[in-house]
């Protein structure tokens, strides 16, 4: 008879007696994951950063003009 148990991470039906097995590539895959959602937020911040760096330097230079225009 086979026994089939849900796994908690993924949710796949996984026969009981693979179960070590798929712990261990289901664990290093979540893990993986884990990283790359970790990596791409660290990229939209930067992203982020150098939008706002690139706009602040470009208002800045705007202000800059219209006040030596004025003079």
């Amino acid at each position: 008879m086979e026994y089939l148990i849900i796994c908690r991470i993924c949710n796949q039906s996984i026969n009981i007696n693979l179960m070590d097995i798929h712990n261990q590539t289901c664990r290093h895959n979540a893990e993986q994951r884990k990283k790359l959602v970790q990596l791409n937020l660290q990229v939209a911040r930067l992203c982020e950063k150098a939008y706002m760096k690139k706009h602040r330097n470009s208002f800045e230079t705007r202000i800059k003009i219209v006040i030596v225009k004025i003079q």
